[in-house]
C-alpha cells in the first residue's frame, strides 16, 4: 500500500491519537459473502432454492443487512455477527442490475430467480474450492440429494419411520449432518441402520427437553481438502439416504430407484472445475435389496476412521 504513515507520536502528534474508535471503515456494500441468514421464515432455515451465497446491496448498520442470494435471486436479511467470509466485490453497476433483475416486472410470468442458481455455479467455479468456499460446495450438493430424494421447500430429507419421521438437515458451516426424530425414546433399528448408511463416521446423539422432547443425532461429516474429496464424500452420504430409505421406505424408495436409474443423480458440482483433484465418477443407486456393504471399492474418508457406534 502506498503512502502508509507508520503509527507514532512524529505522525500523530500525540498519545491521544493512538486511541482506536472500534469503527470499521471498510465498506461490505457490494460484497459477495458467504451468509447467514437472520431470521430464517422457514421451519428448516436454509430453504432449498438458498445457495447461502450473496452480494450486499445495503450499507451496513448494526448486525444485520440485506443481501440478495445469487443461488436464488431473493433478498434476505443476513445476519453479521460472527465471522464474515468475503469473497470479493462488484461493480456498483453489476449490483444495481442484479438487484432489477431480480425485481419482478409486471406483465411477465417468468419468476424473478429464473436462472439464477447457473449463474451462481459459474461464480463459484471461478471462484474455486478452498476451505472458505467448501459450505457453498457442500450445500450445492446436498441440494441435489433433496431434489433426487425428497423434493421439498426447505434444505431436508424426511424418512417416515415407524414411530414418527426422521428429518435429516445439513449444518454445513460444520460440516455437520443433523438429523432429529419425532420420538424422544430411542430407536435400535433406526440407530443401527444410521451407524450402517454411514459407517466408520462419528455420530453423536443428544435429547431435548428432558427427555420428553425429540432426539437428534450429528454425523460428522470429514472435511474434504478438494473438490474431487469433496465429491466422494457427498456419494457416500448418497448411499447412507439410500440405505435408510430401502430399510425404512422400500416402496418409495423403490420408486426412487426407477427414476434416478431413468434420469440419472442430480450432480451439480460435476460441470465445476477442481484445480486440486482429479475428476470422480458418477455414483449409481443401489438395485433393490442391496445393502450399503455390498457397494464395491469403499471410499475412504480423509479424516481417521472412528467406530460405528452411536455417542
Amino acid at each position: 500500500m502506498a503512502n502508509v504513515v507508520g503509527i507514532n507520536e512524529v505522525a500523530f502528534g500525540s498519545q491521544e491519537a493512538l486511541i482506536f474508535t472500534g469503527r470499521c471503515e471498510s465498506s461490505l456494500s457490494a460484497a459477495v459473502v458467504s451468509y447467514r441468514e437472520a431470521s430464517p421464515a422457514h421451519e428448516g432455515g436454509r430453504r432449498l432454492e438458498d445457495l447461502g451465497l450473496g452480494v450486499v446491496i445495503d450499507e451496513v448498520a448494526g448486525s444485520t443487512t440485506r443481501v440478495l442470494d445469487l443461488g436464488s435471486g431473493q433478498i434476505r436479511r443476513a445476519d453479521l455477527r460472527g465471522p464474515i467470509v468475503i469473497l470479493g466485490w462488484l461493480y456498483p453497476s453489476t449490483v444495481r442490475g442484479l438487484v432489477g433483475r431480480a425485481t419482478p416486472m409486471s406483465g411477465l410470468d417468468t419468476p424473478p430467480g429464473e436462472g439464477w442458481w447457473h449463474d451462481a455455479l459459474r461464480l463459484l467455479d471461478r471462484v474455486g474450492f478452498s476451505a472458505e468456499t467448501r459450505p457453498l460446495f457442500l450445500r450445492v450438493g446436498f441440494r441435489d440429494m433433496v431434489e433426487d430424494l425428497d423434493l421439498n421447500e426447505a434444505l431436508a430429507i424426511r424418512i417416515l419411520l415407524p414411530g414418527g419421521v426422521a428429518r435429516a438437515e445439513l449444518d454445513a458451516a460444520a460440516s455437520v449432518l443433523c438429523v432429529r426424530t419425532s420420538d424422544a425414546h430411542r430407536d435400535p433399528d433406526f440407530e443401527t441402520a444410521l451407524a450402517e448408511g454411514f459407517p466408520g463416521w462419528t455420530i453423536d446423539r443428544s435429547v431435548s427437553g428432558a427427555g420428553l422432547g425429540t432426539q437428534s443425532y450429528r454425523v460428522e461429516i470429514p472435511h474434504a481438502r478438494s473438490l474431487a474429496e469433496l465429491r466422494r464424500e457427498l456419494r457416500r452420504i448418497r448411499r447412507g439416504f439410500h440405505h435408510l430409505l430401502s430399510r425404512f421406505e422400500p416402496r418409495r424408495y423403490q420408486a426412487i430407484r426407477e427414476m434416478l436409474c431413468g434420469f440419472g443423480e442430480r450432480d451439480s458440482l460435476a460441470t465445476l472445475g477442481d484445480r486440486k483433484g482429479s475428476p470422480t465418477s458418477i455414483s449409481k443407486a443401489p438395485s433393490a435389496g442391496e445393502t450399503m456393504s455390498a457397494v464395491p471399492e469403499p471410499l475412504r474418508s480423509a479424516q481417521p476412521v472412528t467406530s460405528g457406534r452411536i455417542h
